[in-house]
């Protein structure tokens, strides 16, 4: 979506310290409840006010339309989970719950900054790491 991050923002870098231990559980079914917290995060993250975000708008498009076929998938399972009567354990509630929190401190920090390009920007960083989160705990969980 955006390219290089841009000099006139190197000063105002902010690290949102993502839970990474919930990424490390090793069971399958709580590694999909984590993702998909993250995905549906992330996609109400960028359905924010994106007007000072330089970024091209179709590949905020396309980056939405995926988003939103990973959360359907995962709800597809999930809910398989749910209609089976295997309710989401304690832990699983507690992962949700720390996610939230994290998302809740990104956007904080967007409506401080009142939604300004380098909030974005810092934003469109950090949501990469998110997604490589997802990407190293799906690679793990395969093998």
């Amino acid at each position: 979506m955006g390219q290089q991050f841009p000099e006139q923002c190197q000063s105002e870098k902010m690290h949102f310290k993502f839970p990474e231990q919930f990424l490390k559980l090793r069971q399958k079914e709580n590694a999909k409840v984590e993702i998909q917290e993250i995905l549906q995060q992330t996609f109400y993250v960028f359905t924010k006010n994106l007007t000072l975000a330089a970024w091209d708008g179709r590949a905020l498009e396309r980056f939405q339309n995926r988003l939103n076929q990973q959360i359907e998938h995962l709800e597809a399972c999930l809910t398989e989970k749910m209609e089976k009567k295997q309710p989401y354990s304690r832990k699983e509630e507690i992962i949700r719950l720390k996610l939230k929190k994290y998302f809740q401190k990104i956007d904080n920090f967007l409506k401080d900054k009142q939604y300004s390009l380098c909030s974005w920007e810092i934003i469109r960083l950090e949501m990469r790491r998110c997604l490589q989160f997802i990407d190293k705990v799906i690679r793990r969980l395969r093998n």
